[in-house]
């Protein structure tokens, strides 16, 4: 505790001090055979679907009204485990964003589905190929013929293909037009179709800063529904960004740490550009830049560039706590780690995170010893106790918080009844959960495997390949 204490004072002191600009520290050529790819996942041996034949493509709900058999890609910077599109309950809507242009090093993904494929007593076949063609006229197969044969309700329910393309152009390849086609054949039917898409490679150009002080917080809470590299440095560099938050450990925005930890992990080829530049920023956007590089734990700016203040502030960040939210829960900073999750989630849109504060749920005992504690005024007498008192105090204040996100964000609330749905929860959880979320067990929602989460986990997983430059 002495740790925190002293931190956040020293913390303080560094925010108020002055650099020498008066201002404040801190406010908290491709060619076709130079590519490789390799798989990751096995390839289910095939799936049952019950989604929705809506979805949202590039923030705009379609119909799919067209009985045809057709293929379609989509080039997106959504997350390629495509959790998104699984782990929420039948006859949802999954959200799709858009992609048009990427950049130098940017990792991106390509993910085919298929639209009205036939069924035979309820099983549907298809074969497809998806080739890339370069701006130099060159062209690569990266899938060949693959054979995905499955379960599905009704005809006109869209199939995900397991063969999610998850791609990084390096600086070898030119700019330019990168177009990918995709071939399909129904197996029952035998009717045959094919699609396109493309994306414009680019070098990076930073973005201006955002100025407006009273969206930014709106911004963050929705970047996963339409993430972009742009946007996110656009807010971290935006002079109204305040990493401060009075009261909590570090006095820390825990879940701004979250959320830009998740977000420029997925968004790497940023660093080089941010590190660049760092001799010419000012010093908030260095002080800034410095503590960035100490969320992502990668080395530091070379300390040439560095003035006293900031070897000083790099000094301190060496000694602060940022705990994982992924390892034990910790008794004086398990606050933060929620928010440090509900930030990862707003990142990227997962289900991870979410499962991870569900997971304080199971400590219902804990919950009702801390409660009859404060409700007899009575503080813990033993390390034990303390422990107790404090984990139930998480857990209720995980259980508050899930509750009013999912009441604000609709893809959040999926996950809980997805993980209820299918009971990925301990039974103590699901008891807690059942009266908030109320428990759905008609035979058309239930999963073929019922119930057991891993399987279907196993089940779904898509096939990634990693496409690199060699």
């Amino acid at each position: 505790m002495r740790q925190v204490k002293t931190l956040s004072l020293l913390f303080f002191a560094l925010l108020c001090s002055r650099c020498a600009m008066g201002q404040s520290l801190i406010s908290p050529s491709g060619k076709a055979q130079s590519i490789t790819f390799e798989q990751e996942a096995p390839k289910p041996k095939e799936r049952i679907f019950e989604q929705n034949s809506l979805f949202i493509a590039g923030g705009e709900k379609t119909d799919v009204k067209s009985s045809a058999f057709s293929p379609s890609l989509l080039a997106s910077l959504q997350d390629p485990e495509m959790e998104w599109w699984f782990n929420i309950p039948p006859n949802s809507v999954p959200h799709l964003a858009k992609v048009a242009d990427v950049y130098i090093n940017q990792i991106f993904s390509i993910f085919p589905f298929i639209y009205n494929a036939a069924t035979r007593h309820g099983n549907f076949s298809v074969t497809y190929s998806v080739k890339a063609h370069y701006p130099d006229n060159t062209t690569t197969l990266f899938v060949d013929n693959a054979s995905f044969e499955g379960k599905k309700k009704f005809d006109n329910i869209i199939i995900a293909c397991p063969d999610v393309l998850e791609i990084r152009f390096d600086k070898k390849y030119k700019t330019g037009r990168y177009k990918f086609t995709m071939t399909a054949r129904d197996n029952i039917s035998g009717a045959e179709s094919s699609c396109s898409t493309y994306v414009d490679l680019k070098v990076w150009q930073a973005p201006p800063p955002l100025t407006d002080t009273k969206n930014l917080g709106a911004l963050i809470r929705s970047f996963y529904l339409t993430p972009s590299p742009e946007l996110l440095y656009s807010i971290f560099f935006s002079p109204a960004l305040n990493l401060e938050q009075k009261d909590a450990p570090n006095s820390l925005n825990y879940t701004y740490i979250g959320f830009f930890r998740a977000a420029f992990k997925r968004n790497m080829f940023l660093i080089p550009y941010i590190r660049e530049n760092f001799a010419d920023a000012t010093p908030l956007d260095r002080a800034k830049t410095i503590f960035l590089f100490k969320i992502l734990e990668i080395p530091q700016i070379d300390e040439s560039l560095l003035t006293p203040n900031e070897k000083s502030y790099i000094a301190l960040l060496d000694k602060a706590e940022f705990p994982n939210p992924y390892e034990s829960w910790h008794p004086i900073i398990g606050a933060a780690q929620i928010d440090m999750l509900w930030g990862e989630f707003f990142a990227n849109g997962t289900y991870r995170p979410v499962r991870r504060i569900i997971d304080l749920l199971a400590n219902s005992d804990e919950a009702a010893f801390a409660q009859d504690m404060i409700n007899k005024r009575r503080k813990p007498a033993t390390r034990r106790e303390w422990s107790r008192f404090m984990i139930g105090v998480l857990h209720r204040a995980a259980l508050r918080t899930l509750i009013e996100t999912a009441s604000r964000v609709p893809l959040v609330e999926k996950y809980c009844y997805w993980a209820m749905d299918n009971r990925d929860l301990p039974e103590s959880t699901y008891k807690v959960l059942s009266p908030i979320f109320g428990e759905n067990n008609s035979e058309e929602n239930r999963n073929p495997f019922k119930g057991r989460a891993e399987e279907i986990r196993n089940f779904y997983a898509p096939k990634i390949f990693k496409l690199r430059a060699r």
